[in-house]
């Protein structure tokens, strides 16, 4: 559904599905904040990053590295074919002006993958967390 897409200017229009080469080995996530906002430090970020299709390819275990929310995510590209891959988890920031505010961001992300050669060599994931 669009509700899933909403602030994802990677992927227009909705449901397209992204075209990613065998040899693919990486996920490039990359969460943004709007202007005038910034990521909570010691906020517990939870960010978990799935295959549908384990046959098709497979993310290893991920944990959030560091607060720079850009990060290359391994994957492991098993077969042609197709499988979605969901990004979920929940995010927290604050506004710059005033740290006592923490807000919460959850993320609900499906891209649509079909694994072919002549693809993408890399997964390129931009989202924008943004006050309901």
């Amino acid at each position: 559904g669009a509700a899933k897409h909403r602030g994802c200017r990677a992927f227009a229009p909705d449901d397209q599905e992204v075209s990613l080469d065998p040899g693919a080995r990486a996920l490039h996530l990359r969460l943004a904040l709007p202007r005038g906002y910034k990521w909570t430090e010691g906020a517990s970020h939870h960010v978990a990053v799935a295959s549908q299709n384990d046959d098709v390819l497979h993310v290893p275990p991920f944990t959030v590295p560091d607060l720079t929310f850009d990060w290359k995510v391994p994957i492991e590209v098993r077969a042609e074919g197709r499988t979605i891959i969901t990004v979920s988890g929940a995010v927290f920031y604050c506004p710059v002006t005033d740290e006592s505010i923490c807000l919460f961001g959850p993320l609900d992300l499906s891209i649509p993958i079909v694994v072919e050669p002549g693809g993408m060599d890399v997964l390129e994931v931009a989202y924008t967390v943004s006050p309901e």
